[in-house]
C-alpha cells in the first residue's frame, strides 16, 4: 500500500482525525454545541467519502487494466447520497446539528487532501 493514492488517503485521514479530536474538544468546551456537532457529522461523512472515493478510484483503474477494459463507476452518487443524508439529518434536528457546521465539515477532507498534495508538490520541487 505504498502507491501515491494510498499515501495521500492515509495522510488525509490522519490529519482529519486529529482535527476531529480538536472539534470534539471544542464541542465539549464551548457553548456552540450544535455547530461543532454538525462540524463533526460533516467531517465524519467527509472522511468516509474520501475513503470510499479512493477505494472506488483504485477499482476503476484496476478495471481499466483488465484485458476487457471494463471499469466500474467511481461511486459519485453514493458519496452525494451520504452528503445529502448528513444535510437532511441536520435539517431534521437543528437543535442537535447545525446545517452550516455540516456543510463546512463536508469540505474538511477535500481541503486537507488539496493542502497535502500542495505541500508534497512544493517539497518535491524544492
Amino acid at each position: 500500500m505504498s502507491d501515491p493514492l494510498a499515501r495521500l488517503l492515509r495522510r488525509t485521514l490522519r490529519i482529519t482525525i486529529m482535527a476531529s479530536a480538536g472539534m470534539v474538544l471544542a464541542w465539549v468546551l464551548t457553548p456552540a454545541k450544535p455547530f461543532f456537532a454538525g462540524l463533526l457529522l460533516g467531517t465524519t461523512v467527509s472522511m468516509y467519502n474520501a475513503y470510499h472515493a479512493a477505494r472506488r478510484v483504485r477499482g476503476f483503474v484496476e478495471g481499466l487494466a483488465q484485458p476487457t477494459g471494463r471499469a466500474r463507476g467511481i461511486g459519485t452518487m453514493a458519496r452525494l447520497a451520504m452528503a445529502a443524508a448528513a444535510g437532511l439529518l441536520a435539517a431534521r434536528f437543528p437543535h442537535v446539528f447545525s446545517v452550516v457546521g455540516v456543510v463546512v465539515g463536508l469540505a474538511v477532507a477535500p481541503v486537507v487532501a488539496a493542502c497535502t498534495l500542495l505541500a508534497d508538490a512544493l517539497r518535491n520541487r524544492l
